[in-house]
């Protein structure tokens, strides 16, 4: 079933699903030998090499293949992974993501880290159009 989302996913970016694993740190093959679901860690790559997929209907196929909040924004503004079990936001205070804690541990980090990186995306917005407003003088 995810395997299928990969491929539906990787279809609407116009990549190969070996691309999508490369480009997450995944080995190649690695949709190929997972049963059920990726690990934690494995999502964590995912969100930060593909931060435009819901990683929810990743994972049930419920809602949208594409997050919502990313559709009108540069790609290229996301917020920083650092490893696996320490997440750091805006505040520079880890969050750590014990392995034994389950998906609902990491979905709600990955829905914090959604919300600093949206607020990030306004605050550099707002500062983008000050700079404007600056350089039109």
């Amino acid at each position: 079933m995810i395997k299928e989302r990969v491929q539906e996913y990787c279809k609407y970016k116009n990549m190969g699903i070996s691309r999508f694993e490369k480009l997450a740190g995944l080995s190649n093959g690695y949709f190929n030998q997972v049963a059920k679901r990726p690990s934690d860690a494995s999502l964590v790559k995912i969100s930060k090499a593909h931060p435009d997929l819901n990683l929810a209907w990743l994972l049930t196929g419920r809602g949208n293949m594409i997050d919502d909040e990313t559709l009108s924004t540069d790609n290229s503004i996301h917020g920083n992974v650092t490893k696996i079990g320490n997440l750091s936001g805006v505040t520079n205070s880890p969050t750590t993501v014990n392995n034994n804690g389950g998906s609902a541990e990491l979905m709600k980090v990955i829905e914090e880290l959604k919300e600093q990186n949206k607020s990030q995306r306004e605050q550099i917005q707002s500062l983008t159009d000050i700079i404007k407003n600056l350089t039109a003088r």
